[in-house]
């Protein structure tokens, strides 16, 4: 905790139906010193809320209220998926997140309650298009999860949180658990934190439009009564929650994009760790990280929650758990690196860009500071490197053609590949890696961004300078070009300009942007920026027909022509740098 700075801290772990251990550590509140109780601590479980939303979804389809392989259209009153692909997107796809969705951040939450918006309104204006058909790839999705629960909302004839109230918290003995924040006591929430120019600061309550899929407000001791159901066939303390064949249905892998790699139950994701199964859900939002993970072949399971979202500490305490506790069972020599495989290694080697990201948003600019390296060794194994160096890289082996393994021996990885037998995709137990075109990588954009600043701030020079020396010189334009002149110049001087100040002002203020900021909807600032790109788009469509009589009708120098046409394609890259990053589009 004081290596990543994390405040508050608990860790539960259930073992053969009951509590075999609890504790709390450091501080829910740092400036009141409010000791993290497990029992009375409250924290934001983020994304562990899903295994609730999935377990309603099952109590349902248990009582023939829904089919889990029925297009989900049939329950939607007020909106409809758009019908984009063959298949229809279904609830075992919601519940794996495999229908296919794009990504989304913006407007997921509100500052206050008051602004919260309801669950079927946010999501029949808001839900993301349909990019992929439905059970091709998993896809992580948040918002696949909350039109799950708008489902339960619509069949059942309650709000999700009355639902789940009444059906799974109630009957589990969770009485400090709740969808709404207002049910939890205001002194038991723990204070979010992160960490801000070296310092621990408090964050703000979010109010998230997604509840279903991150809106769950819970301690580790009532987590321990959902963990006990889980591990023991469905039930807590005589209390049914689901048949025994339905939780081993949700506990069976359903999806997984490759046969050599774990993949996703109901609910669940599945990992194998020194040769145990294991499935769990981890929850990540602003100022709280969470892990819930079952072993069931053990009958254990562990809840740790922090209020200070550091996921290198969850991963780190895993390991050493698993370590600990759950040894590996075989001894197993790590697999050799092979030097002729150096031969084919530039067939993988390159940037990539991890699924899920916004495809139809400006999100997608975020793909830019976040690209992850594969390279090279000299021995025949493949290095791995996460973007910034956020955790140290791994190696990679090929034991068999594409299926790699870690040369610690703790996971796989599979490559999808081309016709020309390169890579496009890199697979592993955390979800689809996409290898980027030379074109999407991060150091390929901004050399481009830089050489159109270039190009746009020669406007200020090249012609000026012109316009001194013809002075001097005396030597007047031809009358051809002169009654076109200016307005060409003036839609060059228009659009250069309009790009300048869009390019500066973005960047200055994405510099000194807290980008949860957007959270709540495109900042102020950002909104204002993009009013600029379509009039910039209008200019550089006004260059192209200048530029276009010129060279018709020999108008000008040839240098003149030259360096309009120079101008004139940066105006045009400009435009597709706009398109690309969907920055034309400020929904």
């Amino acid at each position: 905790m004081a290596r990543w700075h994390i405040p508050g801290a608990v860790f539960l772990l259930v073992k053969d139906g009951r509590v075999f251990f609890a504790r709390g550590y450091g501080y829910s509140d740092l400036m009141k010193r409010t000791a993290v109780d497990p029992a009375k601590t409250v924290f934001r479980v983020g994304s562990v809320s899903k295994l609730f939303t999935a377990t309603a979804v099952l109590q349902l389809a248990e009582r023939g209220e829904v089919d889990l392989h029925t297009d989900v259209n049939r329950y939607l009153k007020t909106f409809r998926l758009e019908e984009n692909f063959p298949a229809p997107v279904t609830l075992a796809n919601l519940l794996t997140h495999t229908g296919g969705f794009d990504d989304r951040a913006i407007g997921i939450a509100a500052r206050n309650a008051q602004d919260q918006a309801p669950l079927g309104e946010y999501l029949a204006r808001s839900m993301p298009p349909r990019v992929r058909p439905p059970g091709e790839m998993y896809n992580y999705s948040s918002h696949g999860i909350a039109l799950a629960g708008y489902i339960v909302e619509t069949v059942s004839g309650q709000p999700f949180g009355e639902y789940v109230e009444k059906n799974i918290l109630e009957p589990l003995e969770m009485r400090q658990s709740s969808f709404s924040p207002a049910a939890a006591p205001v002194a038991e929430i723990a204070l979010g934190y992160a960490v801000v120019n070296g310092t621990v600061q408090a964050v703000p309550y979010d109010f998230f439009n997604i509840g279903p899929a991150v809106g769950l407000n819970s301690t580790a001791s009532d987590m321990a009564h959902f963990m006990i159901a889980n591990l023991e066939h469905g039930v807590f303390d005589g209390h049914r929650l689901l048949s025994e064949r339905m939780i081993d249905e949700m506990h069976r892998q359903q999806y997984t994009d490759d046969p050599h790699l774990p993949g996703r139950t109901y609910g669940f994701y599945e990992k194998f760790r020194n040769g145990w199964r294991s499935i769990g859900h981890g929850g990540n939002i602003r100022g709280f990280g969470s892990l819930l993970l079952l072993v069931p072949e053990a009958r254990a399971g562990i809840f740790l929650s922090t209020n200070l979202d550091e996921p290198r500490f969850d991963v780190e305490m895993v390991h050493k758990f698993f370590v600990h506790y759950f040894p590996s069972r075989v001894a197993a020599d790590p697999p050799a690196p092979n030097p002729l495989f150096l031969t084919k290694a530039t067939n993988y080697v390159g940037r990539y860009r991890i699924n899920p990201y916004s495809r139809t948003t400006l999100e997608k600019l975020a793909t830019l500071n976040w690209q992850y390296r594969l390279t090279a060794l000299p021995d025949g194994s493949l290095q791995f490197h996460t973007p910034h160096d956020y955790t140290p890289p791994t190696r990679w082996v090929e034991v068999t053609p594409d299926l790699f393994e870690s040369a610690n021996g703790e996971g796989r990885a599979v490559f999808r590949l081309d016709s020309d037998g390169r890579a496009k995709a890199l697979l592993l137990d955390t979800g689809e890696f996409e290898k980027l075109a030379w074109y999407e990588t991060a150091g390929f954009q901004v050399n481009l961004v830089k050489t159109l600043l270039l190009v746009f701030l020669s406007l200020g020079l090249v012609w000026p300078l012109e316009y001194a020396l013809r002075r001097m010189l005396q030597r007047p334009r031809a009358s051809s070009w002169s009654r076109t002149a200016g307005s060409a110049r003036l839609v060059a001087v228009a659009a250069g300009a309009s790009a300048l100040v869009f390019i500066v002002g973005f960047v200055r203020t994405a510099r000194h942007m807290d980008f949860w900021e957007f959270i709540y909807g495109i900042p102020a600032p950002i909104h204002r920026l993009l009013v600029i790109p379509p009039f910039t788009a209008l200019a550089a469509c006004g260059m192209v027909f200048f530029d276009v009589r010129a060279w018709a009708k020999g108008v000008g120098s040839v240098l003149d022509r030259l360096y309009y046409t120079m101008v004139t394609v940066a105006a045009l890259v400009f435009v597709w740098f706009l398109v690309f990053w969907n920055l034309l589009n400020v929904r």
